[in-house]
């Protein structure tokens, strides 16, 4: 799936999601979702190809963001919606 890692520093950046993986600690109710993406579009801080394992709340499906002449709007999501989307 296509989509953008929001970085405070670099902005949205361009990245295919490979791998999901769910990390299960040995403490209750601390499930952590790891996203394994690769960068497709270098940007200050990332190299084109460059693979990273980041935070699920960190990634935003493509087709979510609105573009304008001015700016990126990233819409409204609900829980349900990234389920779809992030599910394999």
């Amino acid at each position: 799936m296509l989509a953008y890692i929001d970085s405070l520093t670099s902005g949205l950046v361009p990245c295919k999601v490979l791998d999901r993986v769910t990390f299960q600690p040995p403490y209750p109710f601390s499930e952590k979702t790891v996203l394994s993406v690769r960068i497709t579009s270098g940007r200050p801080g990332y190299s084109k190809g460059e693979t990273l394992d980041v935070d699920e709340s960190m990634v935003i499906p493509r087709n979510i963001v609105r573009k304008t002449r001015a700016a990126a709007y990233i819409s409204a999501m609900s829980r349900t919606f990234w389920a779809e989307h992030f599910a394999q």
